[in-house]
């Protein structure tokens, strides 16, 4: 478990709290009279943004309180393309396997997401010899069988060639099989599938949470368009 404050170190112990190279925090402490410095400590440390970085499971998040999470952001591993690991899901099962596995995160996100809370799922679709799998609709009747309300799909765009400049079925069509019954595409696209959470969810109407305008009209859009940092013929970094 890896946790990172923006306090660059707080070290706790039973009788006080130490905090290091917090030059901001000094001076203001140094600058009041009359109230405690535990006080103005205490304060500060609960203005701190923290963040836990746990690698484990996600089939068993133990660590996670139930209904204590305010927003998931999840991706499944590809189906039967990239090897996540020596026990990574995707890679050589069966379809119905892998939906199975996808399935069990889904019930423990399920168990540690607050009432009325939202959950974004990126997710493509699958080729396979067999045909098309829509991994996006598998994932939607999934949610909607643990009680969760389909809100909205965002179809994320990426540029030409992040998955190389020809993915191997276009590749085979354009160099020996050039025929109108042959006809493939490159994937140029994935979904954000928003899920909302059973029950009910206060909603912050306080001035500090308010959106501005124009930030509206960026998102709200049923497309959007990722941008890279770099592109080569076979890698892509996304920003």
């Amino acid at each position: 478990m890896v946790k990172q404050d923006n306090i660059n170190e707080i070290s706790k112990t039973s009788s006080d709290l130490e905090i290091q190279d917090t030059t901001d925090l000094h001076r203001m402490v140094g600058t009041t009279y009359g109230v405690p410095r535990s006080t103005y400590i205490r304060r500060a440390i609960e203005k701190v943004s923290a963040h836990t970085l746990i690698i484990a499971d996600s089939k068993s998040m133990s660590e996670i309180k139930s209904e204590s999470i305010h927003f998931v952001v999840t991706s499944p591993p590809y189906w039967n393309l990239k090897k996540y690991g020596e026990e990574g899901l995707g890679l050589n099962q069966v379809y119905a396997k892998y939906l199975y596995e996808i399935q069990s995160v889904l019930k423990e996100v399920k168990r540690v997401l607050a009432s009325g809370r939202f959950v974004a799922i990126n997710v493509g679709t699958a080729v396979s010899n067999d045909g098309m799998k829509p991994i996006n609709a598998d994932v939607v009747r999934m949610m909607e069988d643990l009680n969760f309300i389909f809100k909205k799909v965002i179809i994320w765009v990426k540029p030409k060639g992040t998955q190389g400049l020809w993915q191997r079925g276009v590749t085979k069509f354009l160099k020996r099989e050039p025929y109108p019954c042959y006809f493939s595409l490159n994937i140029m696209h994935e979904y954000i599938l928003i899920f909302q959470n059973e029950g009910q969810m206060r909603i912050p109407v306080e001035t500090e949470c308010r959106l501005s305008e124009a930030f509206i009209k960026e998102v709200s859009w049923s497309v959007w368009e990722m941008g890279v940092i770099y592109q080569r013929a076979s890698r892509t970094i996304s920003r």
